[in-house]
């Protein structure tokens, strides 16, 4: 049995009030196991496709599936089998690298003793801290490990 497409899109679009067409009936497949990136300049669309894909907005047309799981009916399961680390990851300012961390793991319903398990897999001494620096590699731990923070929930 064939794997599904890593991504799969079928005449994709979405439109903002009728008038601004953000994405244009994109047909799109990507080979699970394939290394992939979207390129382009500033309005073309990426960010509304990846949005989408994370069923973080609603197409206005067309259909998406990540690893044979609709975007939109499945989301939470295509999700799950996702990292999504955008360019400006923003926490609340007073939390720690700890806070943060353990604040992800309760949104993604993982027992602290679990989350301890990847926390050991990323923590170099930041844990602790309160900084951009530790921000970005909390972000960076969750965002890359979305398996093994999937498989270790209670």
């Amino acid at each position: 049995m064939a794997s599904p497409p890593a991504i799969q899109t079928a005449q994709l679009g979405k439109q903002y009030g009728g008038r601004v067409r953000a994405l244009a009936e994109v047909d799109l497949t990507v080979p699970p196991g394939t290394v992939f990136g979207l390129l382009g300049q500033n309005g073309a669309g990426k960010t509304t496709l990846i949005r989408i894909l994370l069923d973080m907005i609603r197409p206005t047309k067309g259909r998406a599936s990540i690893l044979g799981f609709d975007c939109q009916d499945d989301g939470v399961e295509a999700r799950a089998h996702v990292g999504y680390l955008p360019s400006s990851a923003q926490y609340y300012s007073y939390m720690t690298g700890r806070d943060l961390f353990d604040f992800a793991a309760r949104a993604r319903r993982i027992t602290p003793r679990n989350a301890a398990l990847v926390v050991r897999r990323y923590v170099v001494g930041w844990y602790g801290r309160r900084s951009c620096e530790a921000t970005r590699k909390t972000a960076t731990a969750e965002a890359n490990d979305p398996m093994n923070m999937s498989s270790v929930r209670s």
